[in-house]
This record gives C-alpha cells, sequence and structure tokens, in this order.
C-alpha cells in the first residue's frame, strides 16, 4: 500500500535508525516512476531523480495540483504551540484534496511532536520500529493516529508487515542525520546472552557426557576382563575334573584371554625344555616331564612319559638318544622300593610298594648287536608293500 494514495495527509514516525528516511526515498522513487511531482522539504543531500526541493513547506498552498511533498523533521515546522489562533497555513489543510489537490507526507520521531490540529487531519500513519538490530523494521500501518505508537497497546489495532531496508538503492540516494545509524547490523544483547549460554552449556554437556561415557567404558573393559578369567578358570576346572580352581587363579599365572595368549602360555621359554613354557610356572607340579628320543640313520624323534611327541633339532634329539635327557632339577631323587619277599612265598606274590609322588624309571630293554634290516629297529617285521627293494643290511 502507498500511503500518499491514501490520505491527502499521511505519516511516518520512528526513532533515529528505524528507518523513516529510507522509506521515504522508496516512496519517492515509487511515485517519480508513476509520473508524480515530488517536492521535498528538509531532506539533507538528497539525490533521487526528479525530486524537487521546496524551501517552506509552510508554503504548500503554491505548489501546483496533484503535488507530493515529503516533509523531513515536521515538527521544525508544523510542531506543538500554545492553545489559541492557527495560522492560516493550517486552517487551509482543512480543505485538502488528495490528488486534486497538494498531499503531504510527514516525517517524525513521535506524534506529540506536531501541532494538534495536524494530528485531527492525519488519514494514514505508519510507525516503524527496528527489529534487534536487523536490517529490517516492523511497519505498523494505522487509518488514523496512533497516539502513543511505541507501546504495544498503542499500535493493537494496527496492521503490521516488515520494512526491509532498500540499502542498495534507496540507501545510495541520501546522506542521513545520523550517517552510521540504519545501515550497519547490531546483533541484539539478548542473542548474544543466548549464544553465550548455549556454548557454555555445550561445554557442560559435552564434559559431562565424555566423563560419563569414559567411566562407563572402564567398567565394561573391567568386566570383559573378570569375565574373561572367571571363564577360563571355569574351562581348566572343567577339564582337570576338579571342583575348586584354585590351581587355576593362582597368582603369578598369565592371563590367558585370546589365542594368541594361550600359544605363548604353552611356548617354553627355554628352547627344547617343555616344562618351561609360562603355564607351568603357577601350577603345582604333579609330574615331571620326560623326552626320550630314538634315532636312525635317518631320522630322530622324541616323545614324552605321556607318549606325546616333541619337536626338537636333530642334533639335539641324537645327542638325548645317545646320552639321554639332559639334567633336570626340578626332578624328585628316586627312592628304593622296599620289598619284603619270603623265602618259601612264590616270586608272583611279592608287590614293589610304591611311593607316591616319586617318579618311576621307565623299564628298558637290552638290545643285542647284530645284523638286521635296515628300518626294523628293535625287532618288528617290516612294511609288507607290492614294490620290490632290495634287500639292505646295516650293523646296529
Amino acid at each position: 500500500m502507498t500511503i500518499y494514495k491514501t490520505a491527502a495527509m499521511s505519516l511516518i514516525t520512528g526513532i533515529l535508525g528505524s528507518g523513516k528516511t529510507l522509506r521515504s526515498v522508496n516512496l519517492m522513487n515509487e511515485a517519480i516512476k508513476e509520473g508524480e511531482k515530488v517536492y521535498q522539504s528538509g531532506f539533507k543531500g538528497l539525490a533521487v531523480p526528479g525530486v524537487i526541493d521546496w524551501e517552506d513547506p509552510r508554503k504548500w498552498q503554491e505548489l501546483p495540483a496533484g503535488a507530493i511533498l515529503f516533509v523531513d523533521e515536521a515538527q521544525k515546522w508544523f510542531g506543538e504551540r500554545r492553545a489559541g489562533y492557527a495560522p492560516d497555513y493550517l486552517k487551509a489543510m482543512n480543505t485538502m484534496r488528495g490528488e486534486e489537490g497538494v498531499r503531504m507526507v510527514l516525517l517524525t520521531q513521535h506524534p506529540k511532536y506536531l501541532d494538534s490540529h495536524i494530528k485531527d487531519l492525519v488519514g494514514c500513519h505508519e510507525h516503524l520500529l527496528r527489529e534487534s538490530g536487523k536490517l529490517s523494521s516492523k511497519l505498523f500501518r494505522s487509518d488514523e493516529i496512533m497516539e502513543d505508537p511505541r507501546s504495544p497497546r498503542g499500535r493493537s489495532k494496527a496492521d503490521s508487515e516488515t520494512f526491509k531496508f532498500p540499502i542498495e538503492t534507496a540507501g545510495k540516494m541520501y546522506v542521513s542525520a545520523n550517517s552510521d545509524h540504519t545501515i550497519k547490523y547490531r546483533m541484539p544483547a539478548l542473542v548474544k546472552k543466548a549464544i553465550l549460554i548455549g556454548c557454555t552449556g555445550a561445554l557442560l554437556l559435552g564434559g559431562a557426557w565424555f566423563f560419563l561415557f569414559k567411566r562407563a567404558y572402564s567398567d565394561i573393559d573391567a568386566a570383559k576382563q573378570q569375565g574373561g578369567s572367571a571363564g577360563l578358570a571355569a574351562t581348566t576346572s572343567t577339564r582337570t575334573g576338579s571342583a575348586t580352581p584354585a590351581a587355576t587363579s593362582a597368582p603369578g599365572r598369565p592371563s590367558m584371554q585370546t589365542g594368541s595368549d594361550y600359544v605363548a602360555a604353552i611356548t617354553p621359554q627355554v628352547q627344547d625344555v617343555p616344562w618351561s613354557a609360562p603355564a607351568y610356572m603357577a601350577r603345582p607340579i604333579v609330574s615331571d616331564p620326560h623326552v626320550y628320543c630314538m634315532s636312525t640313520a635317518n631320522s630322530c624323534r622324541c616323545v614324552t612319559e605321556q607318549n606325546t611327541r616333541v619337536p626338537m633339532r636333530d642334533d639335539v634329539c641324537r645327542e638325548i638318544a645317545r646320552n639321554g635327557e639332559p639334567y633336570n632339577p626340578f626332578k624328585a631323587p628316586e627312592r628304593a622300593a622296599t620289598r619284603t619277599v619270603s623265602a618259601a612265598a612264590p616270586a608272583e606274590h611279592s608287590q614293589p610298594s610304591v611311593v607316591p609322588g616319586a617318579s618311576h624309571a621307565v623299564p628298558g630293554a637290552l638290545l643285542q648287536k647284530q645284523i638286521r634290516s635296515q628300518g626294523t629297529f628293535p625287532e618288528s617285521p617290516g612294511y609288507q608293500t607290492q614294490t620290490y627293494t632290495r634287500a639292505t643290511t646295516l650293523e646296529m
């Protein structure tokens, strides 16, 4: 809506920086484009093409018919006066007739600064209220004067819209009374406080979340470790048939949670010495590992007292086969078994006494050196195949 087309007397109010001059310059541009005759009074440095300067707005009756007169700081010309006789230029305004006569658009900060005679003639009032430092204002429009437009109640019956400052067009066509007032954006204090509170809250929430997450993660990790140790102890107890996993939870035993941990636990710390594995360190000694080796010209093989294969280098295997296993300081000394043999009693009734916990030597056999077929050591029949191999003999 264009106010100069609505009423013969229009009013634009608003404090400094609210965009009154920008609004007026924008209206002047529109009127010039529509072919209207536009005059102005009180605007400093106005550079709108087609606008004519008018020195004294009180001589508005001398303007041509249909002219539009914009008056900035209207209180200088039509300010408050003492009650009494009204000047002729004021009384003549009673007969203003829209487009057929002269139309006036007055600018001031508040309606109270104007003469009461003029306020009664205002047919369109626009009030601009800056929107929290933005490059726009809230425009309130009423068909009658708003006596107190700065209060919400005073403009409650007015229509409203947003007036965006035309800085790139109208903003370059005049010099404002305060050159620094409307063109720059000013962040409202409320927005600054909201940003500060938001950042502080985000930091506090982030710190609390990190603390709780770290604590929860530590608890989960500790529970996993305890669960893994308990599961390993239960598994070992089940395999050994023991009801109390005391041996598996002995201090100093390596923790085995993964396959690689288990491999490391059963790998001997001393090469070719199986009982030096970490898994045996904290366990109670229930038997002494022994290694028995047998060698031939082509191979050498070692087993334990449990008849399990022991991987061993060939030279070490042959050394043990020739000279016996190395000295084992953990081996208990052999104790002679006491036997009570009656002279009249048969030999089959005599039983050897076994000392608990003592190691017993594996009975051996005396082999006689003779000519024998290769691959039949000790005396045993050769493996029968369908292929033919010529006879080979070797003195062993």
